[in-house]
This record gives structure tokens, C-alpha cells and sequence, in this order.
């Protein structure tokens, strides 16, 4: 009997180790991917680069650690499967264009922008992380955390929300420095998106200029700080509407940049007026980009409602006249040179000089182009034989006409006023009338004409 037993396990297992040969199943080498971009404000330079597995609504293994050129370059190999990543830029400084002070971090720390993505496994692809990436990583966390979305999806939604705003892919388009150069005849969407956050900078400056400047106040009116205010701001609320969570009671709390209280006009009527300053002006936009193709963005933020802003009624981006300043007090002999002054918060693009004059105890006449002759009395006139009009921008520029009178004798006096037609530089061209400005009376003195205001 145990004889038989012992045959009948031996032919069990001859049985199982006859046949094909079976291994266990080992995980495939994965496939090596590159990730490379910029980090942006303007350029981040020294900054340490981390990427790391993102699932769940948490930070996951560390894959990647790298650092960033002078330039805010940076290129990353990574071997890891497909999976949402987290990547994370944090240190590091930049100059800024308009204060030239070196950024290093607000009074919350040093310089943090994030980004993130879907990674496909082997994939080389670009990553930016720059102020609008900061926003979209804070609309995915408020996805997740408040809406419950997977974290997947949650990202997805959130890139594509933020790229829908502002009309190009702020993950993969590089953005470039109008300030430094980037030469182009076209403004691309890499000059749209470096304009964007150049108008951070111009925004951040005349906040700093208002405030009186010092030392302490020197952290708080950054480009950067209010990249990170927009960035808790979203995150809590899912909209850019000033409001944020404070962090220990988790109650409501009102965002404020320094003095300047934050809210959706901030966010949106504001930086698109900082907008058109930065490409309006030749000694900001050195990339000779027309100022007119930034137009569509330019609109779409200043008209934005709903989506990642909340809901407002839009304004007109600016309605204020330029100031005109009237330089002198000269007296005139036969011929003389008027100077103006014109300044926008703007920009202006071009100026045209009609004259009215009125006899002494007689009424004004018609306003009349000032390059004709205009008859002042039966043997007077007055001309306009040259002007000059530097490319008005944003600082006061000088308009200069030269006016010439031709009295043959004595005649009554004239008083002349010009009215400036400033064409100013915006979306849309609308020209900007200015009355009363008085500039010519000619005297008793057959030859003396005298300037006033």
C-alpha cells in the first residue's frame, strides 16, 4: 500500500514538470522620457526643478531633481510610467525689468511655481512654470478638494480652462521676453504669453512707485507675490475673486495686494491696461511686435467673466484723456516755436493740431486744419509751417508747432486757441479732442505776439 502511494506522487510530479517551460512575468524596462521648459516670472535663474508622482490629491516619490540656467532653462530624463506629475520650481531669483531689483521670494518664502501634467510614459515634451501655471495648479487643487474630481481629470479640466482664457497653452508655450529682444514681425503666442506676465511686472512697479518704495515694501509690490495671491486665491475659491482661506480657521479672508484691495477688476481691467502699456512702449517692447496684435488678448482679458475669473461686468480698459501741458510763456516775434506736452497712462500714436481764432470782441470761428493759412484780419495771417510729433508712448513727449504771423500793420488784437486731436493707443483707435488750450494773440505791436494758456 505505501509502495503505492509513493508511485502515484512520483507520477504526479514527473507529470507537472513535463511539458514547456513557464517563467514568472517581470515589469519591462521603462521607456525614458524628457521633460523641459522654463521657469518664468521673468527668467528664474538657480532655481532647484523637483518632479514627483502626483495621485489622489497628494505628492507622491520624488523622480527628478534638477536646476535652472541663467536663462530659467531647465531638461529633466525621466523613466517613469504614465501618471499624473507634480513639478514644482522653488529658490532661485530674477531681475525685474521694471525695478531692477533681484526677486528671491515674498514674505511667505522663496520663490514656488508649480505646474502639472499628465505624463505618458516615454513622452518628451515641454513644461513651463510660470505665474499662469501657478493659477491652473490652483484650480486643479480646488477641483480635487472641493469638487471631489480625480485627480486625472481634475488636471485635465484645469490646464484646459486656464489655456481656454487666454487663448494659447500656458504648459507648453515657451514664453518670450519682449524687453530683451525675441525679434519678430508677428507677436506669436510666445510673445503674448511673455507680454502677459511683463504686464505683472509694470502692474507690480507702479504699485510700488504709488506706495512711496521703501526697502519694506520692496518684497510685497512684486510680479511675484501676486502670482502667489492668485495662486491661493483660486485654490480656495475656484475663482480668481479675491478671496482666499485663511489657514489655521479656514474662514473666508480678503486678499489684498499691499494697500490695493483685490478683486476681479484688479485681476482683469487692470492688467490688461498694464498690458497695453508694456507693448505700447518702444523702450519696453524691444521685440519690434506690432502693439495692435495683442489685441485679441487683450480683449479676452479685460471682457473676462465667469470661467477662472468671477463673474463681473466688464469695463471700458481706459476712457481717461491724455493730460496736455503747455510749456512756456514766450513772447513771439514774426515767427516762434509752441510746445505741448502730452502724457497717457496708455500711450499715444498720433497727434493732429486744428487752430480757432477769435478778433477781439468778435466770436471764435470754425476750427480749421492748422497746415493751411488762416486769415486773422484783412492783411493778417497765421500759419503752421512745420510740426513735429516724436512716437508718443508713455512718458510726457514734447509737440512742437511752429507759428508764423504776417502782419503788414498794425491790427486789432487776435486771441488763437488750438484744439489736439490725440489718437490714442488702444484696441481701438478713438481719438481724444482738447479745447481751450490758448496759445497765440498777436499784439498792438504789428510783430509781437504774445503766449498764453
Amino acid at each position: 500500500m505505501f509502495r503505492r502511494i509513493v508511485l502515484l506522487l512520483l507520477s504526479i510530479i514527473i507529470s507537472a514538470c513535463g511539458g514547456e517551460e513557464s517563467y514568472p512575468e517581470y515589469p519591462k524596462d521603462r521607456q525614458q522620457g524628457i521633460l523641459s521648459g522654463v521657469v518664468f516670472d521673468a527668467a528664474v535663474s538657480n532655481a532647484t526643478v523637483r518632479v514627483y508622482e502626483f495621485n489622489q490629491g497628494k505628492v507622491g516619490r520624488l523622480l527628478a531633481t534638477t536646476s535652472t540656467n541663467p536663462d530659467g532653462r531647465f531638461s529633466v530624463a525621466l523613466t517613469a510610467g504614465s501618471t499624473p506629475l507634480y513639478i514644482e520650481s522653488s529658490g532661485g531669483g530674477f531681475l525685474d525689468p521694471y525695478s531692477n531689483h533681484v526677486v528671491t521670494a515674498n514674505d511667505r518664502g522663496p520663490i514656488k511655481l508649480r505646474t502639472y501634467v499628465n505624463f505618458t510614459e516615454g513622452q518628451s515634451r515641454k513644461v513651463m512654470l510660470t505665474p499662469l501655471t501657478n493659477i491652473a495648479v490652483g484650480l486643479a487643487d480646488y477641483n480635487m478638494i472641493r469638487l471631489g474630481q480625480q485627480t486625472a481629470a481634475a488636471i485635465e479640466s484645469a490646464n484646459a480652462a486656464v489655456n481656454s482664457q487666454y487663448g494659447f497653452d500656458v504648459i507648453a508655450t515657451e514664453p518670450l521676453d519682449i524687453s530683451k529682444g525675441n525679434w519678430s514681425a508677428i507677436a506669436t503666442q510666445g510673445h503674448q504669453y511673455g507680454a502677459f506676465l511683463l504686464a505683472y511686472s509694470s502692474l507690480a512697479y507702479e504699485s510700488l512707485q504709488n506706495s512711496g518704495g521703501s526697502d519694506s515694501e520692496k518684497n510685497i509690490y512684486t510680479s511675484y507675490n501676486l502670482a502667489d495671491l492668485q495662486f491661493r486665491d483660486i485654490q480656495a475659491t475656484g475663482q480668481l475673486d479675491g478671496w482666499s482661506m485663511d489657514e489655521v480657521s479656514a474662514l473666508p479672508v480678503a486678499l489684498s495686494y499691499g494697500l490695493q484691495k483685490i478683486n476681479a477688476d484688479f485681476y482683469t481691467n487692470s492688467m490688461a491696461q498694464h498690458l497695453l502699456r508694456v507693448v505700447n512702449n518702444p523702450e519696453v517692447n524691444t521685440s519690434g511686435t506690432p502693439p495692435g496684435d495683442y489685441s485679441t488678448l487683450v480683449n479676452k482679458l479685460n471682457n473676462a467673466s465667469g470661467g477662472i475669473y468671477a463673474t463681473r461686468t466688464p469695463e471700458i480698459i481706459d476712457d481717461e484723456p491724455p493730460v496736455v501741458t503747455r510749456v512756456g510763456q514766450d513772447v513771439l516775434s514774426g515767427s516762434g516755436l509752441v510746445t505741448v506736452k502730452v502724457t497717457d497712462f496708455i500711450g499715444i500714436d498720433s497727434v493732429d493740431v486744428f487752430i480757432q481764432t477769435r478778433p477781439e470782441g468778435g466770436n471764435w470761428g470754425s476750427l480749421k486744419a492748422a497746415w493751411a493759412a488762416i486769415q486773422l484780419c484783412a492783411v493778417c495771417n497765421l500759419k503752421i509751417s512745420k510740426v513735429e510729433c516724436a512716437k508718443l508712448r508713455l512718458s510726457p513727449k514734447s509737440i512742437r508747432w511752429q507759428l508764423t504771423s504776417y502782419p503788414l500793420r498794425q491790427c486789432k488784437p487776435v486771441w488763437c486757441t488750438a484744439l489736439l486731436m490725440c489718437s490714442k493707443m488702444r484696441t481701438t483707435p478713438t481719438m481724444f479732442p482738447f479745447n481751450g488750450i490758448t496759445l497765440l494773440r498777436p499784439s498792438i505791436s504789428p510783430r509781437l505776439a504774445h503766449l498764453t494758456r
